[in-house]
C-alpha cells in the first residue's frame, strides 16, 4: 500500500494573512454597522455587502458622481459632507439634498430612472464605501431589509425633489420643503383602483414613487402619470374636488400629503399661508378659463391629437415674448445637428406656441415599439435617444403619430464596388434561408437613418433655448400648462 499523502501545515506566514485578513472583515463589518442608514441590516446581509464594498478617499470639490458618468455606483459616506444635485430636462441644476456622515447615495439605478442625471460633489474630505451598483442588484433577493433601506430612502429623495417643483411649494425654504417631506404617506394601490374620481373631493396631493396611472376627464384618457409625476395638487385647497379620474395601469406606489396635515402646518406659517392663497386664486382661475372658455374644447382636441399631455415636458414658445419671423431658434437646432428637428406655429395654448417636435412619450412610445433594432434608448437627460443601432429601416416614421422623426442621410462612407460585390455574393448564399431569416443587408448598408429631437442629449444646453434672443423658448412640465 502506497502511504497516505502528507498533510501539509499552513505556514506562519499564511496563518498570519489569513488572521489579518480576518481581522480587516471584522473591521470591516463594524464600520458597516455604525452607519445610520444600515444600523438595522441582519448580519448576514452585512456580510454580503462586505464582499461588495471598498473603501475609497475623496478630496474636498472633487465631484464623487458627475453627470457625464454612467450612474453604476453606490457609496456609503462614513466622514465629511458632500452635496446632491439634480439636473432636470431642461439642463437647470438643482440642490437636491446635502449628505453627511451616515448617508448613502447612488441607489437611484436599483429602483426606477428619475435620478438619470445626478452630481455629487465634496464640501469637505470624505472618506466612503463604494460599490458596484450591477454586483449590488445580484444581492438583492438575499438583502431583503437593505433592498427596503434603500428603496424607502429613493422614494422620498424623489419626493424631495419633486415637491422642489410643485408650484405650490418650489418657493418654500428647504428646511420648510424637508417638513413637508416628513408629512407624506406612503400609500400603495392595486392595478386598476381609483386613486381619485372626477367631481368628488380628494385626500390629498399624491406623488408617484413606481407604477403608472392614467388619467380620464369624462371618460376620455389625457394623460398617463409615472415615476416621479404628481396629482391632486388643487385638491390642497378646502372643498376642492378633482377635476379627473386618477386610475392605476399598475401597481402604484404613491407619497400622499394629507389635506389636514397640509392645512395644520400652513395654519403655523401665516407668512407662507397668504402666498398660498395668492398662487391657488392663479391655479383656479386658470383652471376655470381652462374649464369654462369657448375655446376648451377645441384645446381638448389639440392636447390628444398633438400628444401633449404624453411626456413630462413641452418645448413651447411664450409668444409675450416671441418676435415673428425671428426663427432663431429653428436655426440653432439646424446648425447644431445638421437639420432643423423643431417647427414652430405647433398647437396654440393660451399664450404658448406648443413646438411642433418630440414629445419624448414616457409611457407606450410607438417608436419604440416599431423599432426592429431596439435602437430608442432613454438617455440620462430623460430623452428618448436613437442609437447608432438604427438600420434606416424608417418603420418608426410612420409610427409617430406626431411625424416628429425625420429621415436624414447617414455619415458613415458609402459602399464601394467591393461592398456591391460582396452584397451580391451573400444574398445569393443566403437565397434557401431567406422565408426563414429575411437577409437585411440594405439596412446594413443604409446611407439614412433617423433623427428626431432628444433635448440635445449630448451638449449642456438646448441650442434652441440658449440661442433665442428674447428668452421666449422654453422646456417647461406640463403641469405648468396643464394644472391636472
Amino acid at each position: 500500500m502506497g502511504k497516505p499523502p502528507a498533510i501539509t501545515k499552513p505556514s506562519a506566514a499564511a496563518t498570519a494573512r489569513k488572521e489579518r485578513l480576518m481581522q480587516r472583515r471584522l473591521a470591516q463589518l463594524d464600520v458597516l454597522s455604525q452607519i445610520d442608514c444600515l444600523r438595522t441590516l441582519p448580519d448576514e446581509e452585512r456580510e454580503h455587502l462586505v464582499d461588495v464594498c471598498v473603501l475609497r478617499a475623496f478630496r474636498t470639490g472633487e465631484d464623487v458622481i458627475s453627470y457625464s458618468q454612467p450612474a453604476n455606483l453606490f457609496f456609503c459616506l462614513l466622514q465629511g459632507a458632500a452635496e446632491l444635485r439634480i439636473c432636470s430636462m431642461g439642463k437647470h441644476e438643482v440642490l437636491s439634498g446635502v449628505l453627511q456622515t451616515g448617508d448613502c447615495f447612488g441607489e437611484g439605478p436599483l429602483f426606477g430612472d428619475f435620478f438619470r442625471r445626478i452630481r455629487v460633489t465634496t464640501t469637505e474630505r470624505c472618506d466612503m464605501l463604494q460599490a458596484n451598483i450591477t454586483e449590488l442588484r445580484s444581492l438583492l433577493p438575499v438583502m431583503p431589509t437593505f433592498q427596503e433601506i434603500l428603496r424607502q430612502k429613493f422614494v422620498y429623495r424623489m419626493a424631495h425633489s419633486v415637491l422642489a417643483r410643485v408650484p405650490l411649494f418650489k418657493h418654500l425654504e428647504p428646511a420648510q420643503q424637508r417638513q413637508i417631506n416628513d408629512m407624506l404617506i406612503i400609500e400603495r394601490h392595486a392595478a386598476d383602483t381609483t386613486l381619485l374620481e372626477q367631481n368628488q373631493p380628494g385626500n390629498g396631493l399624491h406623488i408617484i414613487g413606481a407604477g403608472k396611472v392614467e388619467i380620464e376627464r369624462d371618460g376620455q384618457t389625457i394623460a398617463t402619470l409615472s415615476e416621479g409625476d404628481f396629482l391632486g395638487e388643487l385638491v390642497l385647497q378646502q372643498e376642492r374636488s378633482y377635476p379627473a379620474t386618477a386610475r392605476a395601469l399598475t401597481r402604484v406606489e404613491t407619497l400622499m400629503l394629507p389635506v389636514e396635515a397640509w392645512h395644520h402646518w400652513l395654519n403655523g406659517h401665516p407668512e407662507t399661508q397668504s402666498h398660498f392663497q395668492h398662487m391657488l386664486q392663479e391655479r383656479q382661475a386658470r383652471y376655470d378659463w381652462l374649464e369654462h372658455d369657448q375655446k376648451y374644447q377645441r384645446y381638448r382636441a389639440l392636447i390628444m391629437s398633438h400628444g401633449l399631455l404624453r411626456g413630462s415636458h413641452l418645448l413651447v414658445q411664450d409668444l409675450d415674448h416671441c418676435v415673428d419671423d425671428c426663427n432663431e431658434c429653428e436655426q440653432a437646432c439646424a446648425d447644431r445637428h445638421g437639420q432643423r428637428r423643431l417647427a414652430l406655429h405647433g398647437a396654440r395654448i393660451g399664450h404658448y406656441d406648443v413646438v411642433s417636435t418630440c414629445r419624448q412619450c414616457r409611457v407606450d412610445a410607438e417608436c419604440v415599439a416599431a423599432c426592429p433594432e431596439d435602437a430608442f434608448v432613454w438617455y440620462h437627460n430623460g430623452a428618448l435617444q436613437i442609437t447608432d443601432a438604427c438600420t434606416g429601416c424608417q418603420e418608426c416614421l410612420p409610427a409617430c403619430p406626431y411625424t416628429a422623426i425625420t429621415s436624414v442621410p447617414r455619415t458613415t462612407p458609402e459602399p464601394t464596388d467591393l461592398h456591391q460585390r460582396l452584397q451580391s455574393t451573400l444574398e445569393r448564399w443566403w437565397q434557401p434561408f431567406g422565408a426563414i431569416l429575411p437577409f437585411r443587408w440594405h439596412q446594413l448598408t443604409s446611407r439614412i437613418r433617423a433623427d428626431k429631437c432628444d433635448l440635445c442629449a449630448d451638449y449642456d444646453d438646448l441650442a434652441c433655448v440658449a440661442q433665442c434672443p428674447h428668452q421666449a423658448m422654453k422646456l417647461v412640465p406640463i403641469e405648468e400648462i396643464f394644472p391636472l
